[in-house]
């Protein structure tokens, strides 16, 4: 019995681990993109109207490289947040020890 509630909590704590690894890693960054490459896909753009091709992609490339590092700040704190978890239940642990 102790064996099988082992195996399961260990499933359950590697299947968050995998879904928080995806959204912090790919989710994060294919939101990011379609938010970034919306207003340059938008032909009806008034600020796009008057700008050259070569201002476009380097607006594009600009805000595309802001949501790469915004996509790793998020991973960063999914993560951070799974050991704040970690954390509170090891804290929980020494409270139920005194």
């Amino acid at each position: 019995k102790l064996e099988d509630h082992l195996r399961s909590v260990m499933q359950f704590r590697f299947g968050v681990g995998m879904i928080d690894t995806v959204v912090a890693k790919y989710l994060a960054t294919v939101v990011g993109y379609s938010i970034v490459s919306r207003p340059i896909l938008d032909l009806s753009n008034p600020r796009l109207l008057s700008s050259s091709h070569q201002e476009i992609q380097e607006e594009y490339y600009r805000s595309g490289r802001m949501m790469l590092q915004m996509a790793k700040a998020v991973g960063r704190l999914v993560l951070a947040g799974r050991e704040l978890t970690r954390l509170a239940g090891f804290t929980d642990r020494v409270d139920e020890l005194s």
